[in-house]
């Protein structure tokens, strides 16, 4: 039948099979390991290392591939994907590409995964009392997203100006897995952007948790900035995500 069909045309781009045997594909990837887009991280902010996040050799070529595919495509500001699972809103990680029209600046490529799955299973990260809170849990949804959490990507382009010829306005709305509704920033498309912060990156500045403050023991990334002025950062090990929400972002640490 055409759903047998359909179901064995989606089966080709999972990385399982439906008995939990391995199916090897060339669709099935993802931009993070153990929790965080690690490959992006320059190796000397990253705290730990783990099993599958790759030598340092490795990371920077993997960087410098993607780069070098924005960069080969003039047009290309954007990609959306799902996998892996990254919380309950959508990650941001964020490329400075190098632009040949104009030396003062740089085009910035996004990357946004945006799978959602066991957003039940978050944490919120206090950062005073150094303990997790709000963890809902996956109640009775089937994708262990629970009850609460939504994340929209929303993409848009200006009336008056042509799709090809201007860059696109990217921002998040929907409700975190604690019952926080939310709607992001639009997220800078050249350098320099008066955002604030570092959105799409490690938290280099340290403005949130250091690693011996965090649960993770590691870097914080710069997930999103709502319109209300809070940050939102998020840390994952292994299947445990953690996210720390900054009402009043403090000024980075000396």
């Amino acid at each position: 039948s055409s759903s047998c069909e359909c179901g064995a045309f989606l089966q080709y781009g999972m990385g399982w099979t439906a008995n939990r045997k391995q199916n090897p594909t060339v669709v099935y990837n993802r931009w993070s390991s153990n929790g965080m887009p690690f490959r992006f991280i320059p190796s000397s902010l990253q705290t730990f290392t783990t099993e599958g996040d790759g030598n340092d050799e490795e990371n920077e070529l993997y960087t410098r591939s993607v780069k070098e595919f924005f960069q080969q495509s003039p047009q290309l500001s954007l990609i959306c994907s799902g996998h892996q699972p990254q919380g309950d809103i959508a990650n941001a990680i964020c490329l400075g590409i190098d632009n040949k029209n104009d030396n003062r600046s740089k085009r910035l490529g996004w990357i946004i995964p945006a799978d959602t799955s066991y957003s039940g299973d978050v944490s919120f990260w206090n950062r005073e009392k150094q303990t997790a809170q709000n963890q809902v849990g996956r109640e009775q949804s089937k994708s262990g997203r629970g009850m609460r959490a939504i994340c929209e990507v929303l993409i848009s382009w200006d009336e008056d100006e042509p799709l090809s010829d201007t860059n696109p306005h990217v921002r998040f709305h929907g409700t975190l897995s604690d019952g926080t509704t939310y709607e992001t920033r639009s997220l800078p498309m050249t350098t320099p952007s008066n955002s604030q912060y570092n959105i799409g990156n490690i938290d280099e500045a340290g403005i949130g948790p250091t690693p011996e403050e965090s649960p993770h023991e590691g870097p914080w990334w710069c997930r999103a900035s709502f319109r209300d002025g809070s940050l939102l950062l998020s840390g994952g090990h292994g299947f445990n995500f953690w996210n720390c929400l900054l009402k009043n972002p403090r000024e980075p640490r000396s």
